[in-house]
């Protein structure tokens, strides 16, 4: 008896050490840092002075991230030189460049592209924040005016989530209390500061191990139409009912939809009055979601979220909110650049704009974004006047 038990031990040993080896080869292989930290006004900022490197979505790709001592991703802002001219780059992640080297994401192409017309010298200072709607986008706008003093403000505008980052709003709860919230009363924005950082619990790390697994698992299956319509064939329903991605919560649901863009075209407009009154135009960048464009990503939503409302109607017309976005450029007079017609060209030649799990830009799609940008500001005069 006390043998067997001894190999049990032993065996049990075994195990632990081989699952410590492989939790340390992946931490190791694939590094995570923490972003961001808490910010009395604006709920998160990025950590200052950051220095390392970051793995992101499904361990899709390893990039390299620094920040300066405002928390921004790029060199230290030194005062605005004479003659220089910038640009201040807003939005959430995929204006911060999840997933992407620093030079890989379009605020820091636009730098090139600009510079390459001749000319004065541009800077382009990326204050891309991951979670950001436009209300914290418009906050941050009045934190950094004084110190950036920009000569144009290029928002990117996330169809994905910031109608829900708008309403402080997750798709299934409300909740999202480390945000500050803008609220329409009347006419008149109020606004609700960050609730106060909670007391940290301790919480057991998370298996790096399991993570990757859980990852590798939703690639090959999840979203995967392929392994979907196998399952079909053999009379397998595979459904999650509970399946509600933000871009269909924030633009076909009834709950948030038409709440959520009343406050979006006021807070939008908001932005764009402060930039005024310092004399400084503002071009917004329409940022499609992966979902709109991956067919293959349709189609597993199809098969998994059954005939719920919302999900239907975003099948039938996925491209609604650049119409709706478009009419409101339109009548506001303000330059939009969209490059959903060209992610789906792209899409339709075999060309990824998105990576498969984490969802966020692949450096092509920066690209195509920045140069975008680049036409509609010279379309607009704004480069001239500036």
């Amino acid at each position: 008896m006390k043998r067997v038990v001894g190999r049990g031990l032993a065996v049990l040993a075994g195990c632990v050490l081989a699952l410590a080896a492989i939790e340390l080869a992946l931490a190791l292989t694939f590094p995570h840092m923490r972003l961001l930290t808490r910010h009395a006004r604006l709920g998160s900022i990025p950590r200052a002075n950051l220095n390392g490197r970051m793995t992101f979505g499904g361990h899709e790709r390893i990039v390299h991230i620094t920040t300066n001592s405002l928390g921004l991703r790029g060199p230290e802002l030194a005062a605005k030189p004479a003659g220089v001219r910038r640009v201040l780059a807003l939005g959430d992640s995929f204006t911060f460049g999840h997933a992407v080297e620093a030079a890989e994401a379009w605020p820091a192409v636009l730098e090139q592209l600009l510079n390459a017309r001749g000319g004065p010298r541009w800077e382009v200072v990326n204050a891309g924040v991951g979670g950001y709607g436009t209300g914290q986008q418009l906050l941050l706008y009045d934190e950094l005016e004084s110190q950036v003093q920009p000569d144009v403000v290029v928002l990117g505008f996330a169809v994905v989530n910031d109608v829900l980052d708008n309403l402080c709003v997750f798709a299934e709860r409300w909740g999202k209390a480390d945000a500050p919230c803008f609220r329409l009363e009347g006419t008149e924005l109020t606004l609700t500061p960050p609730r106060p950082s909670p007391v940290q619990r301790f919480s057991w790390p998370r298996s790096r191990a399991l993570e990757m697994l859980m990852g590798q698992a939703r690639r090959v299956t999840l979203w995967n139409p392929r392994v979907l319509g196998v399952a079909h064939s053999l009379g397998i329903r595979v459904a999650n009912t509970t399946t509600l991605p933000d871009t269909v919560a924030g633009w076909y649901d009834a709950r948030f939809a038409e709440p959520g863009w009343t406050l979006t075209k006021r807070l939008l407009l908001e932005l764009r009055a402060h930039a005024a009154r310092h004399r400084v135009p503002m071009e917004v960048l329409l940022i499609p979601s992966a979902l709109q464009v991956d067919r293959g990503l349709q189609g597993a939503l199809a098969a998994l979220a059954d005939d719920r409302a919302p999900v239907q109607a975003f099948l039938r017309d996925p491209h609604r909110p650049q119409r709706i976005l478009g009419d409101f450029c339109h009548g506001a007079e303000l330059p939009c650049a969209d490059p959903l017609p060209l992610s789906l060209a792209a899409e339709a030649r075999g060309e990824r704009h998105y990576y498969p799990i984490d969802g966020h830009w692949t450096p092509a799609a920066h690209r195509i974004a920045a140069q975008l940008v680049l036409e509609q500001l010279e379309r607009a005069r704004v480069l001239r006047a500036s």
